[in-house]
């Protein structure tokens, strides 16, 4: 993460967070396996809304133990978090 447009990240932005990497970086160690050969590589279309619902049912039922997390994913809006969709086939 860097830059200013990061800065509403930051205290989302923990060591749970450290195996998030983008859609390039996920298929690049994929392809170097040679197990595999690509089909699709895409994010998933609002993943940052799922992952804000899931975040509300968390604060719903009281078990988000961050809670601040709800309120900047929002701000977020799916710049920078979202969800990567990678479909393969085996070689």
């Amino acid at each position: 993460m860097t830059g200013a447009a990061d800065a509403h990240l930051r205290p989302f932005w923990g060591q749970d967070c450290w195996c998030w990497h983008g859609l390039e970086w996920w298929k690049h160690h994929w392809e170097r396996t040679g197990l595999v050969d690509m089909v699709e590589a895409d994010t998933l279309p609002d993943g940052c809304a799922l992952h804000v619902r899931w975040k509300e049912a968390q604060d719903t039922a009281g078990l988000n133990p961050r809670s601040q997390d709800t309120a900047i994913l929002k701000q977020d809006a799916g710049e920078h978090v979202g969800f990567v969709r990678l479909t393969v086939r085996k070689r």
